[in-house]
């Protein structure tokens, strides 16, 4: 039996045999049908690493690598906020603010996860109306590899210093 195809116009093409029969609006619903969905942290410290290890890639695929660690370094990040045209730094701003929201969402809110409704709010004491992305992954990182909130803080602290000393060059 031979292969035979049907051109019914721009929009649906038909075939018999062993071509794929695509229409353009089935395409498009399977495209949004496959949006990723990001993976979600329970806060326990040991599930970090697999956990970060999905989390990346989700996070990348929004656009926001050049954004996080350790893609972005501390110097880049304060060179990033502090040394662009205002509208890098407007963009820069947005970006970071988008990595926050998104890392934050993939964190636990179950109450079946009481490491991650602790981590949250830990998080919102530390930040507070601050909403940077890059920051809040090194603060999480921090957490999971069992520094004290103490150290987290410290390191926290240590970056915005050091950006506050780029600002003065």
């Amino acid at each position: 039996m031979g292969d035979t195809k049907v051109d019914m116009g721009d929009d649906v093409t038909t075939s018999h045999g062993s071509e794929l029969v695509v229409r353009s609006e089935d395409l498009e619903g399977a495209m949004n049908s496959m949006k990723q969905h990001a993976p979600i942290w329970n806060g326990v410290k040991a599930d970090y690493p697999a956990w970060l290890w999905e989390a990346v890639p989700f996070l990348d695929s929004m656009g926001l690598k050049k954004y996080r660690p350790p893609v972005l370094n501390e110097e880049q990040h304060t060179i990033m906020l502090k040394h662009g045209s205002a509208d890098e730094i407007t963009k820069a701003e947005a970006m970071l603010e988008k990595l926050f929201r998104v890392f934050l969402r993939m964190i636990s809110r179950s109450k079946d996860h009481p490491e991650a409704i602790t981590l949250r709010m830990m998080i919102q004491a530390e930040f507070a109306e601050e909403r940077d992305g890059f920051l809040l992954m090194l603060y999480v990182e921090g957490y999971a590899n069992d520094q004290s909130v103490a150290e987290v803080k410290v390191l926290k602290r240590d970056i915005q210093t050091r950006r506050l000393a780029l600002l003065a060059r």
